[in-house]
């Protein structure tokens, strides 16, 4: 007699199973969204958290491309005014950035950590030309926010059209004054809130636009820094702990 032979009995596959298997399996619901709707999403997000969208799938790398090219407002620090714009930027991959936005005209939460002042030679730096260079790609800018000393005064020099928006103040103040805390202010500046803390300023020329003025710490350098100043938008001018020359005050011309 020959060896037995087992009876194997078939598997059968329940179709029912089959079908709650695939259905337990996630939905990539994102690339199921047309480009209007992710872009109308992106309208909610902070900056950093689009960019990361880029090398998610190509349908989100296309949406982000859309909407960067009609973006008109974009806030770097997500509406954290008080915090510091994200680290790791150069003055390649900034202007490669603003490049993407060529419709941008109101640029948020500059706030860099520190700026190069000029550019640095076989190394890859974020330094205040870069900036100005990537700031100068764009057309259509407007206005600009920023809490930088050198940045402003570079902005106010080379780009005078351009607003600076909010409230600027700067970051570094200190008392002793840090003598590379100075700040020449041009006449016909474009600012309406100017708080300064630490700082070295020849003098207040006239600023039709100021509304708001804010010295602490302040020394003025000028033997007449008020001689002047005009600036017929004023409402507020505060002036704390400054030094300067004897009897400043008389030079302001109020009324």
């Amino acid at each position: 007699m020959g060896p037995r032979r087992k009876n194997v009995k078939p598997c059968s596959v329940n179709s029912e199973d089959s079908e709650s298997t695939i259905a337990d399996e996630p939905k990539d619901y994102m690339n199921q969204l047309s480009h209007e709707v992710l872009c109308h999403i992106f309208r909610y997000l902070p900056l950093q958290d689009i960019m990361c969208m880029e090398c998610l799938s190509r349908k989100l790398k296309e949406a982000v491309t859309l909407y960067l090219r009609v973006v008109k407002v974009v806030d770097l620090c997500a509406g954290r005014w008080w915090e510091y714009m994200p680290t790791g930027f150069t003055d390649s991959s900034f202007l490669t950035l603003l490049r993407k936005m060529p419709d941008i005209e109101q640029l948020y939460g500059l706030h860099p950590r520190y700026l190069e002042r000029r550019r640095v030679r076989g190394h890859e730096a974020f330094s205040i030309p870069g900036v100005l260079e990537a700031l100068q790609a764009c057309p259509n800018l407007l206005g600009v926010e920023t809490s930088h000393l050198e940045l402003v005064e570079a902005i106010w020099t080379y780009m005078p059209q351009v607003h600076i928006l909010g409230k600027f103040r700067n970051r570094n103040g200190a008392f002793p004054i840090p003598p590379e805390n100075k700040l020449k202010i041009p006449i016909g500046a474009k600012i309406q809130t100017l708080h300064l803390v630490g700082v070295n300023v020849p003098e207040i020329p006239c600023i039709p636009m100021l509304r708001h003025l804010y010295l602490k710490w302040v020394r003025l350098t000028k033997p007449q820094p008020f001689k002047d100043f005009l600036c017929i938008s004023l409402r507020t001018f505060v002036m704390r702990n400054c030094a300067g020359p004897t009897n400043s005050l008389k030079y302001v011309q109020i009324g």
